[in-house]
């Protein structure tokens, strides 16, 4: 028996979320977050991004479009404890 099959449910590490922060008031709505994650970002009528509501679960791309922002306008925590992830 493996040690994940000996492991009570509640012992199952569950996979890793994060919450994304955007300030709207220095996003220039390049688009780079939506094309580089388009699972989670989208741009609103007046061309800002917005993303889905958050926990999302953790991603490369999320990753890459907040490194990416030429506004530097996104952060990223980690849902459980609030850690930054990326932060401009």
């Amino acid at each position: 028996m493996t040690t994940e099959q000996t492991k009570r449910p509640e012992q199952v590490e569950q996979p890793e979320h994060w919450t994304i922060e955007i300030d709207s008031a220095v996003c220039v709505g390049s688009g780079l977050c939506a094309g580089s994650a388009a699972r989670a970002f989208t741009l609103d009528i007046a061309g800002r991004a917005t993303a889905p509501e958050s926990p999302v679960p953790a991603d490369s791309d999320l990753l890459e479009a907040a490194e990416n922002c030429p506004a530097a306008a996104i952060t990223l925590r980690t849902a459980e404890e609030g850690k930054e992830i990326f932060a401009p």
